[in-house]
């Protein structure tokens, strides 16, 4: 984490002075990504400065006008200390804008107390969908549920999935093809890609639950009505393949994939059924795992996006296919593509690379040599 304390605009951030614009936004998406962790302490103060940060850097007339602040504090001129000044100032005063307002955000949030009953049911009604698959054999399996942990994406248990199978997730008419994007067969989360983006979202759960505390999931089984099982935690299972897992104590049958949810509706896992954990106990892959993969899965698509990024503009501003063209270009650099088609390509062969490998060992189990 930069230095939250003093320092310059790009210290804030953590970049260098020459640092490209994307670099930039990289920088102020880790920071606001650790800042909503439930692990960070609160700190509206660099929420602040990295947002001020981020709005003046990203900006290039307004980098321009910071840069050349910066010039003229070095020369220590009295005639120009006040221009330096001023735009001192009005970077603390938009940083305390914006530090009241995290703070007020952060009041409301420890101020809301437990959600009801039906709260709890709308949100795991809208965080989870039902799946089905259509396998290679022409069956077609009811396999659970699906989070949506992201606008487009989903998690659920990899060991139920068949390798080559059509995934459908929602209901009827709403029903929406879904592409796997990563199979982390070691944590058992297999992460998918939806065309509509999801209105909700999971917020998970980064510390454990204690031993005895409520937990609820939603039971969604095709088209019958939505059903919310109140529970609790019994332990975090040690030694657990890939990662912490709970038992929980919940009434009836639970559907592989359910959000496992706290009162305030964060997601401490998802329920995992069929699995190997012990006979007779239901039990939940915790939030920690999933938080893992789709990290692991949103690092691969920023380092597509950064390269397109990097890729020759046409004077329209879009990505220029041809600046890369053989008869064009001069000799490619090793590990950098030449076109925004080949960034992708790069992308997709590292996930296939684990991808169809893991589906296909998780469902059919390793080759034998």
């Amino acid at each position: 984490m930069p230095d939250k304390k003093t320092g310059t605009l790009y210290e804030v951030l953590g970049v260098k002075h020459d640092a490209k614009t994307t670099d930039i936004t990289r920088a102020y998406k880790r920071i606001t990504t650790q800042l909503a962790s439930e692990t960070a302490a609160p700190d509206a103060r660099l929420a602040a400065r990295a947002k001020v940060a981020y709005e003046i850097l990203s900006d290039p007339g307004k980098r321009d006008e910071y840069d050349k602040s910066l010039r003229v504090a070095a020369t220590k001129k009295p005639a120009r200390h006040v221009t330096a000044l001023i735009a001192g100032i009005a970077v603390l005063v938009a940083a305390a804008i914006v530090a009241s307002m995290y703070a007020t955000r952060s009041k409301e949030a420890q101020a809301a107390g437990p959600l009801t009953s039906e709260q709890l049911l709308a949100l795991g009604e809208s965080l989870a969908l039902p799946m089905e698959e259509t396998r290679i054999s022409g069956e077609v399996a009811h396999t659970g549920v699906a989070v949506a942990t992201g606008p487009y994406e989903m998690v659920t248990p990899c060991h139920t999935l068949a390798a080559g199978a059509q995934i459908l997730v929602g209901l009827g008419a709403k029903a929406t093809h879904a592409d796997m994007s990563r199979a982390d067969v070691e944590r058992d989360i297999c992460m998918l890609r939806v065309k509509d983006s999801n209105d909700v979202v999971a917020k998970l759960r980064a510390s454990d639950p204690a031993a005895g505390e409520k937990v609820y999931t939603v039971v969604r089984m095709g088209p019958k009505p939505s059903q919310l099982r109140e529970g609790h935690m019994t332990r975090v299972i040690a030694g657990a393949k890939g990662g912490k897992a709970y038992e929980v104590v919940l009434p009836g049958t639970i559907p592989n994939g359910s959000p496992l949810l706290d009162e305030r509706g964060n997601m401490v896992g998802i329920v995992t059924e069929p699995h190997d954990f012990g006979a007779g106990i239901t039990v939940a892959l915790a939030a920690s795992r999933i938080s893992q993969t789709v990290a692991l899965e949103r690092t691969t698509l920023e380092r597509a996006q950064s390269a397109v990024a990097a890729q020759p503009k046409t004077s329209s501003g879009t990505v220029d296919d041809d600046a890369g063209s053989a008869e064009t270009a001069p000799a490619r650099v090793e590990g950098k593509p030449r076109n925004v088609g080949e960034a992708y390509r790069k992308m997709d062969q590292e996930r296939s690379r684990t991808l169809d490998q893991a589906v296909n060992e998780q469902v059919n189990g390793k080759p034998k040599r």
